[in-house]
């Protein structure tokens, strides 16, 4: 297997146009909520500009002529178009966030789906923590763009247009002075965005790194707690720990920036209007209401341009996760390696009801050769074997001989090349992966166990597990009794990873799930290396109760586990020979 791990090496420089283009098929299958959300936010932002102008024309037509009814008129129309301002800004707010979050939450469930369908070299190429962290904080991060970004971003666009012709309405001249300078500082807001965006992609590297070392440390401790090693497991997280404080103070110094650009340029927008808008109203050109509605506009449009840069920070933030999280879509699933028929091969039977009989065909490994990538050594070199329904097969050779590499081939984790694995004949690229892998059983040295109850780790899920095949298959382990007497019942709580158990109780548990999926093929991977005597008694029932007239390949160091084989196979210079049956000591 290839034993290099790949840096983070993320460097697409995704735009904000492309993000959303991503986003865009997660985002139109709620496309009715962003429209009612849109809507309101449209009157929302209406009724918001037409406040500065009922005041200008209450002190116009109303102080100025001391006209009272004018006042009261004015005094209604401006509580009325408060009232609407404020229900639609709340509509819109709930309604974006409601969208984002659906929006998201479709995201994270097809991203950890497609993460699940990954070929096994993958997750060999890349660490856990990496890639934990592309499926939590990365996701979590794209939720600013639709909880909070999109909301700003839009609205206050749209804020800041109904500003600008709000004041082209008032005066064309005085607005002109009073925007003059604002391409200025955009470009400026903008280029230390930029900045920003590659500093906080530098710091996601860091984060990932920082994030895989404490996962490998974490499940490495004991070891490191038995060879004294926790200072050095210390210091070495401390230096990237401290690499990742010092990108993430160039951030802060960098955001630090944004907000005296931004208090400078309010003082530059309102000094221009007052300083103009009153020397026009001196020359008569501007009545004192019209001045005042300027003004109140000029104000206001301080506050949406300060959100937008700062929430276009944000983005810089967003993109970086975005581009994370869509360059993991962007990895090949496995359905995608070779052929995969629509139909089924005529092997196996179509997915639904089980099926009336199981395949059982010949497995042919035809001059097989094999190595994990072209810069690695040859694993297995020109390998012939055949393996008949029925038989019982022992699998030896020394450690790193290719033994698991022939059955991950079998398995489809990794391809075989051209026509040197064959099921009954056809080539295995040919099978489709689900039904090969719902025709094996393979049991391994480390039992896998999930969160959730003893039920459901031997159901997984397939409604045609009942309680009753589950009580049966641990029945004919004879370990029923055996759990029964530990208060281990079939809705007991599995702790993560089956921390709560024994390691015998876990691969009982491995076992009753082989016999309740019911395979042709058994594939035992020194599946009674870490039980003792009295656990490997349960195992052997086990084992003698599914061989019979089944298919098996066994790779066991134990002579009890080999005992019932009658075929030894040795893997030897990545060929397979023939090897005598092995005695047990008298």
């Amino acid at each position: 297997m290839s034993q290099f791990v790949q840096q983070d090496d993320v460097q697409t420089k995704m735009q904000l146009r492309h993000m959303f283009a991503q986003l865009w098929p997660f985002a139109r299958v709620f496309w009715k909520l962003g429209l009612a959300a849109s809507v309101m936010m449209i009157i929302s932002i209406v009724a918001a500009r037409l406040l500065p102008q009922t005041i200008g024309y209450a002190i116009d037509h109303g102080v100025i002529p001391k006209d009272r009814g004018v006042l009261v008129q004015a005094a209604w129309v401006y509580l009325v178009l408060q009232t609407v301002h404020a229900v639609c800004q709340f509509g819109y707010l709930f309604l974006f966030q409601k969208f984002g979050n659906r929006v998201l939450a479709d995201l994270r469930e097809k991203l950890v789906g497609h993460v699940q369908g990954l070929p096994l070299d993958y997750f060999h190429r890349n660490p856990v923590g990496r890639i934990v962290t592309r499926l939590t904080n990365d996701p979590a991060n794209l939720n600013e763009v639709f909880s909070e970004g999109v909301i700003a971003i839009v609205s206050n666009l749209l804020i800041l247009l109904s500003l600008v012709v709000a004041m082209l309405l008032i005066s064309v001249k005085l607005t002109l002075i009073t925007l003059a300078l604002m391409p200025f500082f955009l470009w400026i807001s903008l280029k230390v965005s930029y900045r920003i965006r590659l500093i906080l992609r530098e710091s996601k590297k860091k984060l990932a790194e920082l994030s895989a070392y404490a996962s490998e440390s974490l499940q490495g401790l004991r070891v490191l707690q038995i060879l004294n090693a926790v200072p050095y497991s210390e210091k070495r997280f401390s230096t990237t720990s401290f690499e990742y404080q010092n990108i993430l103070l160039r951030s802060i110094r960098a955001y630090a920036v944004m907000q005296p650009l931004l208090n400078l340029f309010t003082a530059v927008v309102v000094t221009s209007a007052l300083a103009g808008g009153g020397y026009f109203a001196v020359q008569g050109e501007l009545a004192i209401g019209a001045l005042v509605a300027f003004l109140l506009h000029a104000q206001d449009f301080i506050p949406p341009l300060r959100e937008m840069l700062e929430k276009y920070q944000q983005f810089q933030n967003s993109l970086t996760s975005a581009e994370r999280v869509f360059h993991l879509f962007e990895e090949a699933p496995e359905e995608s390696f070779g052929f995969e028929p629509h139909s089924s091969s005529r092997f196996f039977a179509p997915a639904g009801p089980a099926p009336v009989s199981r395949p059982n065909p010949t497995i042919e490994f035809r001059d097989l050769s094999f190595r994990y990538a072209s810069d690695q050594p040859w694993v297995l070199r020109h390998l012939d074997l055949t393996i008949h329904p029925g038989e019982r097969v022992a699998l030896m050779g020394r450690t790193g001989a290719g033994k698991s590499t022939l059955i991950s081939l079998l398995q489809r984790f990794y391809e075989a090349p051209g026509e040197s694995l064959l099921i009954g004949g056809t080539p295995i690229q040919n099978v489709p992966r689900h039904e090969l892998r719902r025709w094996i059983g393979v049991v391994q040295q480390d039992p896998v166990l999930f969160r959730g109850t003893i039920a459901d780790n031997l159901s997984l899920g397939d409604p045609l597990h009942t309680r009753e095949v589950m009580e049966e298959a641990l029945k004919r382990m004879g370990a029923w009794d055996f759990f029964q007497r530990s208060g281990r019942g079939l809705d007991f709580k599995v702790e993560e990873r089956g921390a709560n158990l024994s390691v015998g109780e876990r691969q009982l548990i491995c076992f009753a799930r082989i016999l309740v999926a019911d395979p042709a093929f058994l594939i035992l991977d020194e599946a009674t290396a870490n039980v003792d005597s009295e656990t490997e008694s349960f195992i052997q029932k086990a084992i003698q109760e599914t061989i019979t007239g089944r298919t098996c390949l066994i790779i066991a160091h134990r002579l009890s586990t080999l005992k019932d084989c009658n075929r030894f196979i040795k893997i030897e210079n990545g060929r397979a020979v023939d090897a005598p049956p092995v005695q047990s000591s008298k």
